[in-house]
């Protein structure tokens, strides 16, 4: 029996061919799924991982990480006893405790409300009176007598259809 060199082996020097290393060969022999199916579950279970065939999104990527909550726990502080503690220990005994930083802590918000509020509202009547006049839609000017005394104004008055 002779032998056949590869197709891409040089016969002759002055032969050269595509230089492909030959495939290895793979067994012909074909599984059947289920035998499959029980063989990736054995390793599932060997090696401690999650089987799942229909390959659905499980989340266990984020499931295997590490915990953060006492990394971040032990970030703050620890807590230390407060005002606000000593309040609730004397309130079932009817003492009544005063903070002060909590007092100026409340009048300070009551103050920036109140002003904040003020300067909307005068910034809107400002701005409402100034483009209404601009359109030449303000109040009319005030009635002058002849001696430059100003006229109290009683309201709108009707004009009289009838000519004078």
């Amino acid at each position: 029996m002779t032998t056949q060199p590869h197709p891409g082996i040089i016969k002759a020097p002055g032969q050269i061919k595509n230089l492909v290393p030959p495939r290895p060969l793979r067994p012909t022999v074909k599984m059947s799924q289920t035998r499959l199916l029980d063989l990736v579950k054995t390793q599932c279970r060997i090696f401690s991982m999650n089987f799942n065939p229909q390959r659905l999104r499980l989340g266990n990527k984020v499931l295997r990480q590490r915990l953060r909550g006492p990394a971040l726990a032990a970030w703050y502080p620890k807590k230390t006893v407060a005002f606000q503690d000593l309040q609730n220990t004397y309130k079932p005994l009817g003492l009544t405790t005063f903070d002060e930083a909590e007092d100026d802590r409340e009048e300070a918000i009551q103050m920036s409300v109140t002003n904040i509020l003020h300067a909307v509202w005068q910034y809107v009547d400002t701005f409402l009176l100034s483009s209404a006049k601009l359109r030449g839609k303000g109040r009319p000017k005030k009635k002058r007598t002849a001696a430059g005394k100003v006229v109290p104004d009683i309201g709108f008055r009707r004009r009289s259809r009838t000519p004078d």
